[in-house]
Order: C-alpha cells, then structure tokens, then sequence
C-alpha cells in the first residue's frame, strides 16, 4: 500500500483505536496513541510537549514522564514485564474481537482507557476480552484515564472503576498499574505502540528502550 511506502504519523485514542489496530495488523506499522490535534491541542502545553518529542526525534524515549499535577499512579499488580505496546480505547478493543483487525495482545503491553462507562459496564468489557483470552495473553497492563466511569445515580451501588481492574488484573495476577496519563484527560502522553517497553509495575514505571521513528 501506499502507507506502507511511504509511513506517515498516525496520532489519536478514542475511536482512533480501530485505525491503531488496522494499522498494526494489517500493515505492522507504528502509530501513536496520543493526542487529537482537532479536539486538544494546546501548542505550548505538556501534552505537545510529548508528542514533538515521540515523533520527532530516532532516540528512544526512556522512562515516560508523569504530570506533577496529576495523582499518582498507582500499582494494581507488582512485576516487571517487556513486551510491544498496544490497545487503547477498552470499548473499541472489545467490538474488534470477531473482527479481521482483532487487537493481538499476546506478550504485549496492553493499554487501556475509557470514558463514560459505568463500573459494570468496565467489568463487562473486562470480562470479554478474558473470555477471548485477550487478557490472559498479555504479559502486563497500563490502564490510562478512565473519565467519569463511576456509578450514576440509578445505578446499583458499585465499586470505583479502579476497583474493578484490580479485581481483574489480580485475578489473573497480570503485572498493572493504573491512572497513567493518557486517554480523554487533559494531560496525555503520546506511547509508539507497536514498540518494545517495560513496565516495572511496583516502580510505576513505562520504559520505551527503542527508538519509535527513523530518519
């Protein structure tokens, strides 16, 4: 294809994640999970700031930074795991299943984020990628921002979001950490999936050891 011939930048999350994961299978290129130019861009802000420097330089990244202003990342599970990332949006991670662009998790660093789903509607998502055997392939997690998934008002009581990961990823006792910068926040990193990292899941950290770009 002409892609093939001729790479370009490929940069977003959300909905994007179907092109990631086109991307990826069909042509085994890199794409970026990272910011939408038409929705946030900030120019000078820190968002920008990381994607000039994931797509414009051939050196490896190394230990991803985090916001000052943000919480802290959390660990879920302890480990420390080296494989490809990939994924990105859980809900259009779980609709590509049965499909020819089906995300490929196996030994791979698998990132998630969401956005207005309620914690149940998490764990049935969850839940269908273990049943694919998704999870269970991957050799560690890195779930993202998860925007206003907490339980509405008519909704039955129900744990934190972060809950349910942890019930999850513990379960399977797959290397995790939680609340990384990247999804529908305000602050994002931009992550070359399709790359060699390591996630050191008790030290919260993501290492991208290998460059993401050529000259």
């Amino acid at each position: 294809s002409s892609l093939r011939r001729d790479p370009k930048v490929v940069v977003g999350y959300s909905d994007v994640t179907a092109l990631h994961l086109l991307l990826h299978k069909e042509l085994r290129l890199v794409s970026f999970h990272g910011p939408v130019v038409a929705r946030d861009w900030e120019p000078d802000g820190w968002s920008a700031a990381q994607l000039w420097r994931a797509v414009m330089t051939t050196q490896p990244l190394g230990v991803l930074p985090h916001p000052a202003d943000y919480p802290p990342m959390e660990t879920l599970v302890p480990g420390a795991v080296t494989g490809p990332l990939v994924g990105g949006n859980l809900t259009l991670l779980a609709s590509s299943l049965g499909t020819p662009t089906a995300v490929e998790a196996a030994g791979a660093i698998l990132v998630l984020e969401e956005v207005h789903e309620a914690p149940y509607a998490v764990d049935h998502l969850l839940t269908q990628l273990r049943r694919a055997g998704v999870l269970q392939a991957a050799a560690g997690v890195v779930v993202g921002e998860c925007l206003r998934c907490d339980a509405g008002p008519d909704d039955p009581p129900s744990p934190h979001v972060r809950d349910v990961f942890a019930e999850m990823f513990v379960s399977l006792g797959l290397p995790s950490v939680y609340g990384v910068a990247c999804g529908h926040g305000r602050a994002q990193l931009t992550l070359p999936l399709g790359v060699p990292a390591t996630l050191d899941a008790a030290a919260c950290t993501l290492r991208i050891a290998q460059s993401a770009t050529t000259a």
